[in-house]
């Protein structure tokens, strides 16, 4: 690794953009309504019980709720 020390970023909060002009960076979030808080979901002890949720349900429900 290395890094530049001669590098200006500029950056100006008054211009934005209608479209994206590139290409997505191979993230794909898909938004979606949950029927109740998350931290609703997760207090109940039943996904706590194997084969409730299938595994990778319940690990996605655990990052997100650690995010928090």
């Amino acid at each position: 690794m290395f890094f530049i020390s001669d590098v200006e970023i500029l950056y100006d909060s008054s211009i934005d953009f209608n479209e994206r002009l590139y290409l997505k960076l191979g993230v794909d979030l898909t938004h979606i309504k949950l029927c109740r808080t998350l931290r609703d979901i997760v207090s109940q002890p039943l996904i706590f019980v194997r084969d409730i949720l299938p595994k990778e349900t319940f690990e996605a429900l655990d990052k997100l709720h650690q995010v928090r």
